[in-house]
């Protein structure tokens, strides 16, 4: 996946990147590697056009979430989460609820 990410920055293509990134520090999280999930998410915050593609800012927040609860930060990781679910029900985004919401359940917190 990050080498999809590398060639699609090289060929110009900057549209939906910073939503990869997010699905790849996913993937980094699944596979218990936090330090490359946080440098992944990282890199979302210096991509162009992070502001603009709001629609997936609420799994942003989620992805940032779960990062810090398992880096053993569950304060950290509750306000994530509560940004996550204030964002998703800003926009009536009823999936990224429910995504977040689960997420929450998965690391037990509250």
């Amino acid at each position: 996946m990050q080498d999809s990410i590398t060639g699609l920055l090289r060929g110009g293509w900057r549209a939906r990147v910073p939503f990869y990134r997010s699905l790849l520090a996913e993937a980094y999280i699944a596979a218990g590697e936090m330090q490359l999930a946080e440098n992944s998410l990282r890199a979302v915050l210096s991509e162009i056009g992070i502001r603009e593609e709001r629609w997936w800012h609420p799994d942003l927040w989620r992805v940032a979430g779960m990062i810090e609860a398992g880096n053993a930060r569950p304060n950290k990781a509750m306000r994530y989460f509560q940004k996550s679910l204030d964002s998703a029900l800003a926009m009536g985004a009823g999936a990224a609820i429910k995504r977040t919401q689960l997420a929450m359940a998965a690391v037990d917190v509250r």
